[in-house]
């Protein structure tokens, strides 16, 4: 897209903006809504999939030296959506990959604001839907750090649904995502260490180095 000097400008780090379709201006006036209050508050998209050694099992590599370690609240993040019809699945429940493209935008936000740069997903880990999701029902992702290695973060999402009408709450489910952050080269850099600050995150973080030594295992 041409900047004000009429040259071309660069595409940001995490890819050019793709856009759905969608079957109602309304859906398209939600999607706009939601996208810019995503980019405004976090400045761009997680990248998903994977990229040249972003796989866990090279992307902690070097020293883990980078600013000055940060809390999982500096980090932590709440969104909330109402699900919409363009969400549904063949049985009339919002579908589960509607769903964890919510999951993955929570945790890409939570590991670029520990990091402050680009990262892309490159696990997830346990996705489990414990209840169905509903059109109409106000689903709620509460995310926040686990572990940081020296480039890896592991995200981990709770899930719940509210009936609006009723009022009533169930917990739809939970996961653990792990993203890598990318330097200006494209290349994993460090990023900021964890500071733990309570026993329950610790439980969380020794938790997470379980799931991260059994993922190793397995990739052997």
């Amino acid at each position: 897209m041409p900047g004000n000097d009429g040259c071309e400008s660069p595409p940001p780090p995490w890819g050019r903006r793709r856009l759905p379709q969608f079957s109602s201006n309304a859906a398209r006036y939600a999607h706009e809504v939601w996208y810019t209050v995503f980019q405004r508050r976090y400045g761009g998209e997680s990248g998903i999939g994977m990229t040249r050694k972003t796989t866990e099992e090279h992307a902690d590599h070097g020293d883990g030296v980078g600013a000055a370690s940060r809390t999982v609240a500096d980090s932590a993040i709440v969104i909330a959506r109402i699900m919409q019809p363009p969400d549904a699945n063949v049985w009339g429940n919002v579908h589960g990959g509607a769903i964890m493209r919510l999951v993955d935008e929570a945790g890409g936000a939570v590991a670029q604001r520990h990091s402050r740069r680009p990262c892309v997903t490159v696990a997830m880990d346990s996705m489990i839907f414990k209840e169905p999701v509903y059109i109409g029902d106000l689903l709620t992702i509460r995310a926040r750090l686990t572990y940081v290695g020296s480039t890896s973060m592991e995200v981990e999402a709770h899930l719940e649904a509210e009936n609006l009408r009723s009022g009533a709450m169930r917990n739809a489910g939970m996961c653990h995502i792990i993203y890598v952050a990318l330097g200006d080269d494209g290349e994993p850099t460090a990023v900021p260490s964890l500071r733990l600050t309570t026993p329950e995150e610790e439980a969380r973080h020794r938790a997470a180095e379980e799931r991260r030594a059994l993922r190793k295992a397995q990739q052997t």
